[in-house]
């Protein structure tokens, strides 16, 4: 069994290279990579993923996995799991689609 752990995330959003230091410091042994290395069919979701071994989470799914792997409260991330599976991938997929205009709104604040 493949015990192989990577995430790709799009390396332009500030946003998602946040998080993938986030990974870097909390994960062990969990490679972060660009999705440009995805093939053109994972690569055409536009969202982050996590392969662990021979599985493929996408989106909401991969973040729940991973933050809820550090540990402590951050594994309160699964109680994402109660909510319905559609209204997390609509919350997830408005998020990445609007991220970049999202970074550029917070940082205009001074957040």
């Amino acid at each position: 069994m493949n015990k192989s752990r990577e995430v790709f995330i799009d390396q332009s959003c500030i946003i998602c290279s946040s998080f993938g230091k986030r990974i870097q410091k909390h994960s062990r042994n969990v490679k972060v990579t660009s999705n440009d290395n995805l093939d053109e069919d994972l690569y055409s979701l536009d969202s982050i993923i996590y392969k662990r071994g021979d599985n493929i989470l996408v989106g909401i799914d991969a973040i729940v996995e991973l933050v809820s792997e550090w540990g402590g409260y951050y594994r309160l991330i699964i109680a994402l799991k109660i909510l319905p599976k559609s209204l997390n991938k609509f919350i997830y997929s408005f998020i990445a689609r609007n991220r970049h205009k999202i970074y550029k709104i917070r940082n205009s604040n001074g957040v």
